[in-house]
């Protein structure tokens, strides 16, 4: 019986055809053993155009080189290469009889295209390895769902789920909970795009419940996602807001920050002008200092922070939040993030009353928000600016200030600023 989801790592004899090529086997192994795909993975090809090159009729010692070769690249997420010498060992396999279960090589061949993003072949794969006999009901499981994967993931939603409907009957008394959760993924997406958002909800719902309590988080991130897009569905734009949020720190936490980009561009477009945002304002700036992070999605978290704090009133850690912004924004040239977080230091100052330092502060805020579109934060750095200069004495210097803030501002916000204009006016006049 093929045993497609317990893949046995069988150990093949190896004949040893000289001193460097038995090493170099030998040091590939000691690597794969801890995991160190990374390196194990060139080390294994280099031992299969040794063993090719020495004796290429010893198909067994290039079947083994090459598996490992393809087992390697896949546990590093290169799939692309993993599909390449999966085939190399299909080919090699299919010449010798018994020498691997053929149907196992084909699930990998079809699960490295899925995962590389090669539709047609990951379909042509899948299919092949379920016209095989003698299959288990946890092997049809396994390839069905990752029929489905592939038909989701090529949008046909239709077809994905039928295969789930495949995939459960087989897996019927199967404890393969990770491929109930994933189908429930691809439930809740059927429902999502028919518009049945009731049931689409109770499938996210539940996918994201299982995978919490089992900590997948590759299931818990589409889960909250898919959750977000249905509240985004429904008009529910804090309901979205607060999924598209936990999505994002379930991301950053477990390194699956690939889509991260657009996670935060959904949250920014519900969120709203004042709130309570403690918790997402400190937990934004704890995950931005975390060492495996890049770069950029550091300067994301930090920008979150800063956002967080600013509308919920936490002035003293805005500034911390934007001054650890600012720095890696300059390191970025990020000039629109480096330019609003010079604003946010700006704020902090004004609350602090630090007004002269503050003055100087909403001075470069100005000169840089100029040169972006965010005419709201170029108003509001006005004024912090006009009633610094205000609270400072220079009246004058308030006076201009709080006129170009008006210039930038909102036309509901003009009464509010012409008011203070005059108040600012009558002081410079005595």
């Amino acid at each position: 019986m093929y045993k497609i989801i317990l893949i046995l790592l069988v150990f093949i004899p190896f004949q040893v055809f000289s001193a460097d090529l038995d090493t170099t086997v030998t040091e590939a192994f000691e690597l794969y053993s801890v995991s160190n795909y990374a390196e194990a993975a060139p080390m294994f090809e280099e031992a299969y155009y040794m063993a090719k090159k020495n004796s290429a009729k010893d198909i067994s010692s290039r079947f083994r080189t090459s598996l490992y070769a393809g087992l390697s690249y896949r546990g590093i997420g290169e799939y692309a290469q993993a599909k390449a010498w999966f085939l190399v060992s299909l080919a090699l396999a299919e010449k010798v009889q018994d020498l691997y279960d053929i149907p196992t090589l084909i699930a990998y061949v079809a699960e490295s295209a899925r995962l590389a993003g090669d539709i047609q072949e990951a379909e042509k794969y899948y299919t092949k390895a379920l016209m095989y006999e003698d299959l288990t009901d946890k092997d049809k499981a396994v390839l069905y769902y990752g029929l489905a994967e592939t038909n989701r993931l090529a949008g046909q939603f239709h077809l994905s789920k039928d295969n789930c409907d495949k995939s459960l009957d087989y897996a019927t008394g199967l404890k393969l909970h990770k491929i109930l959760s994933s189908c429930d993924i691809i439930y809740g997406e059927y429902y999502r795009t028919h518009k049945d958002y009731a049931k689409a909800m109770f499938h996210f719902s539940r996918a994201a419940d299982t995978s919490r309590a089992r900590k997948y988080s590759d299931i818990l991130v589409p889960a909250l996602n898919g959750m977000g897009l249905t509240s985004e569905a429904l008009h529910r734009p804090d309901a979205a807001r607060e999924y598209f949020e936990q999505s994002f720190f379930v991301a950053v936490e477990n390194g699956a920050i690939d889509n991260t980009d657009i996670i935060y561009k959904k949250i920014m477009d519900y969120m709203p002008e004042k709130g309570s945002f403690k918790y997402q304002g400190d937990k934004s700036y704890e995950l931005a200092g975390l060492e495996f992070l890049d770069d950029d999605t550091s300067l994301l978290l930090y920008n979150l922070s800063a956002l967080y704090y600013r509308l919920g009133s936490r002035y003293v850690e805005l500034y911390t939040a934007a001054e650890a912004g600012y720095n890696l924004a300059e390191n970025l040239s990020n000039s629109d993030m480096a330019a609003e977080f010079i604003y946010d230091m700006a704020l902090s100052l004004y609350h602090a009353k630090e007004y002269e330092e503050c003055a100087a502060r909403s001075e470069e805020a100005v000169s840089r928000l100029k040169s972006t579109d965010k005419r709201d934060l170029l108003s509001d750095a006005y004024y912090i600016q006009a009633e610094s200069y205000y609270n400072l004495g220079y009246y004058k210097q308030a006076y201009s200030s709080m006129n170009k803030a008006i210039s930038y501002s909102k036309l509901a916000d003009h009464e509010r600023l012409y008011k203070r204009l005059n108040e600012i006016k009558a002081k410079a006049d005595k």
